[in-house]
């Protein structure tokens, strides 16, 4: 209680600066889980209408895996050893921010020149690249500006701000997929992100100590830190049912950006002839939406949380049926409403795992905090690039067999978190 107590002290201690910057990084995260979804429906488009090999989209696609594996711990080190006039982040978050804006018009205008592979695959990798220093740097920025008063409300900022945003975003950026004139679609995202960048860059002013050149001794000390803390390639006192764990609920939660919509479009289009691309991208809003009020419910009622942990593997298996009547009644409504279900039902049982999150934000903004053990098993290389074979290998099968493919594939990652659940459910069972 004395701790709550503190808590509302330290709100009525809040500066005047101090709001400023709550207010600011807030837009921020906003205007980045605003634009992330626009990404997502514009890959979308490529999937359903292009010709060019879905490994090979969704290897450029999804190559900040590759990014944070191999880059993040280098990155990190050479943001703590930038020092310039204007702070140690706000160079890269004006400078990577405005050139992901200005990238995501250029791969939405590639859309029609299937030919020009080469353009495209640089041109997206060069986006993920960017888009994912800003989005370190945003988050560096933040836990820069954290202090005893305003703690709280920051350590909120990252969820809570960008679920908002992305939630929007995925109900008005999926008019990407209709017939009509959508490149206005991609211009207000990219117009929003600008502004929310140039708003973190100049509007928070970052410590003096950020603009003072780091003597031999203060770069000698940030060196051996990051040797102390630099992750292992090999997994270390972590079980094969941890391992497995983990490793399905992300690659379930990255997959289900294109398995779902693909799963729509295979039903709507190939069996019934209706060409359907709006429908197939829509059934990821409504498992968003399923996602965000199971998210609610377990945020303000801690009752509903523990049931979930009591039903874990009733859910998940409920999940997996619902999901297998969609093959039975393959109607545009039942869709909707069988998707927002599932995400729903299994949305808790990702959460344990990964934390507050959702599809498409959950590519950069989840890996930010080095410090936190609890994420740690989260960032270790060797994971990451498993969730990257593992989408190049879906990738594969949906060129191979085809489309209904990806209908498996999702049935197959539902049904292996029954599996988990079961035996999660049968060790506790055990110990007992």
């Amino acid at each position: 209680m004395a701790t709550k107590g503190s808590e509302r002290y330290n709100l009525r201690k809040l500066r005047t600066e101090d709001i400023k910057d709550i207010v600011v990084l807030s837009f921020g995260f906003f205007g980045i889980g605003f634009f992330i979804p626009t990404y997502i429906y514009i890959m979308l488009n490529f999937l359903l209408k292009s010709s060019i090999p879905k490994s090979i989209l969704l290897g450029s696609f999804y190559s900040e895996l590759i990014l944070i594996a191999f880059f993040k711990e280098k990155i990190l080190f050479l943001f703590e050893m930038t020092r310039t006039a204007i702070g140690r982040r706000t160079p890269y978050i004006l400078v990577f921010g405005t050139m992901s804006a200005f990238l995501l018009s250029t791969i939405y205008n590639l859309l029609t020149v299937d030919k020009n592979l080469f353009s495209l695959v640089f041109v997206v990798i060069t986006f993920n690249f960017s888009l994912f220093i800003y989005a370190l740097s945003l988050l560096g920025m933040l836990e820069d500006k954290k202090n005893y008063f305003n703690r709280m409300l920051l350590n909120l900022q990252p969820t809570l701000w960008s679920i908002i945003g992305a939630v929007w975003s995925y109900g008005y950026s999926v008019r990407l997929l209709t017939t009509d004139s959508n490149r206005e679609i991609v211009s207000h995202a990219s117009l929003l992100f600008f502004f929310s960048v140039f708003a973190v860059a100049f509007l928070i002013v970052e410590d003096k100590k950020y603009k003072v050149e780091l003597s031999v001794s203060e770069k000698a000390e940030i060196y051996d830190k990051f040797q102390a803390k630099k992750i292992s390639w090999k997994v270390l006192n972590t079980s094969s049912q941890q391992i497995l764990k983990y490793g399905l609920a992300k690659v379930l939660l990255y997959q289900i950006e294109f398995l779902l919509p693909l799963h729509a479009w295979y039903l709507l289009n190939i069996r019934k002839g209706i060409p359907t691309e709006f429908d197939s991208a829509k059934t990821l809003y409504f498992f968003v939406l399923g996602h965000v009020l199971n998210t609610v419910l377990v945020t303000f009622f801690k009752n509903y949380s523990k049931k979930l942990d009591l039903l874990g593997p009733v859910s998940t298996a409920f999940a997996l049926f619902i999901y297998a009547t969609t093959f039975i009644l393959p109607t545009t409504g039942w869709l909707f409403t069988s998707v927002f279900l599932v995400g729903f039902l299994i949305c808790h049982q990702i959460q344990k795992r990964l934390g507050f999150t959702l599809p498409g934000i959950v590519r950069f903004l989840s890996e930010y905090n080095s410090n936190n053990e609890t994420n740690r098993f989260e960032s270790r290389p060797v994971n990451l690039l498993g969730v990257y074979i593992s989408v190049i290998l879906a990738g594969s099968l949906i060129d191979v067999i085809g489309i209904q493919s990806s209908s498996y594939i999702l049935g197959l990652l539902i049904a292996g978190l029954v599996v988990i659940e079961l035996l999660t459910s049968h060790a506790k069972i055990k110990n007992k």
